[in-house]
């Protein structure tokens, strides 16, 4: 028995009512997609011959695997992904997750590739269509993205933004380009591209 255990009750009943009233004062909540768009826009089109190409992806919180994007990459591509957004579980109460907890990708059948934060850069190893998902990591069943059949789980709302920034030559240069118009939405991807959040030797996120 484990003594002075907190109350199942009422520990829900505190976490629920502060989520609510930080819902009621506005709290801090994601950019719109349009906001996002905008914002992104902006300073690619002031970075220039940096950029290769941008698109955008909206990926909803879905049942279904893979979402497949009209982006094709090759070896060598860079690549930033930059996401906003949030998927809920309750969106009454307040209670989801972002992109950092809940984007994955890959490449065409590679291994599943992590969001940290709200942005990732990375090289692309082999050719293929850039996959994207907006799952909670227990449902993984492997590394190359499989899903796990049960348990079922329900219906979860909301989406993230995504944008896909291919780069033309250093990401590290344009990235700090980039940054300097738009530090909130380009500094997290040059930072963690300079110091990047490496999971320990043998660990993987599944």
């Amino acid at each position: 028995m484990i003594r002075n255990a907190p109350a199942v009750l009422p520990t829900t009943l505190r976490f629920m009512g502060a989520r609510l009233a930080r819902r009621l004062r506005g709290g801090e909540r994601p950019l719109s997609p349009g906001a996002f768009r905008a914002r992104v826009e902006r300073v690619v089109a002031a970075l220039g011959e940096r950029v290769l190409r941008c698109d955008f992806v909206a990926v909803p919180a879905r049942r279904e695997p893979w979402l497949a994007t009209d982006v094709q990459l090759e070896p060598g591509s860079k690549v930033t992904l930059l996401a906003e957004g949030r998927v809920y579980l309750s969106r009454a109460f307040d209670v989801g997750f972002g992109p950092g907890l809940g984007l994955w990708a890959r490449v065409g059948d590679g291994e599943l590739r992590k969001l940290v934060g709200s942005a990732s850069t990375f090289v692309a190893e082999r050719p293929g269509t850039l996959l994207l998902t907006s799952k909670p990591p227990g449902e993984f069943a492997d590394r190359n993205g499989g899903f796990e059949a049960e348990p079922p789980r329900s219906d979860l709302a909301g989406s993230f933004s995504v944008a896909v920034i291919q780069w033309r030559g250093d990401a590290d240069a344009a990235l700090a380009a980039a940054a300097a118009l738009d530090e909130p939405l380009f500094g997290p991807a040059l930072r963690r591209l300079r110091a990047p959040l490496l999971p320990p030797p043998g660990w993987h996120y599944l």
